[in-house]
């Protein structure tokens, strides 16, 4: 018997992901928000975190509870004060382009630079923000994401500014 049948015998809901497990848990939270004051996720992956940022709507509360390891203490994230927070200037609209390009699952990260640095140079200019808004804009064009994209990395890298490409 699998997993599934099991709980499904016990009257417990289970979901199977076809895809990415991180986004079905995400959007199922959300979902349950709209009937429960608060919802928990419990992981440990900084990915459902990031999802629970840039996805839940403001008017509702997705926690994530991270448990304790080693000498790590436990911690519960609390989305409408991430939201609020200054961790990430417009962190709604920056948090996925940040952790994107500092590794995911789905995407590795530049050699030396971890999540600090990407957050950093967000918050740090403004021009900055306006590269992550070309990569949420549907409309960009694959040449657009990539010139941006190319800038973004020159600056991660604290390229002169007359370095206008990668080929140098």
């Amino acid at each position: 018997m699998h997993l599934c049948e099991a709980f499904h015998k016990e009257d417990i809901e289970t979901h199977t992901a076809v895809d990415d497990a991180d986004v079905l848990i995400v959007q199922t939270a959300i979902l349950e928000a709209n009937q429960h004051a608060s919802v928990v996720v419990v992981g440990q992956d900084v990915d459902l975190l990031t999802l629970i940022t840039a996805l839940t709507p403001k008017e509702k509360n997705v926690l994530m509870l991270k448990e304790a390891q080693g000498n790590i203490p436990r911690k519960v994230y609390n989305s409408q004060e991430i939201r609020q927070s200054n961790i990430l200037h417009n962190i709604k609209e920056s948090v996925m382009f940040a952790h994107s390009f500092s590794g995911c699952d789905t995407s590795s990260s530049f050699y030396g630079l971890g999540k600090i640095k990407i957050v950093s140079l967000l918050n740090k200019y403004d021009h900055v923000q306006d590269i992550a808004a070309v990569f949420n804009n549907l409309l960009s064009t694959h040449d657009e994401v990539a010139a941006t994209g190319e800038k973004f990395i020159l600056a991660l890298y604290n390229a002169p500014s007359t370095d206008r490409d990668l080929n140098h």
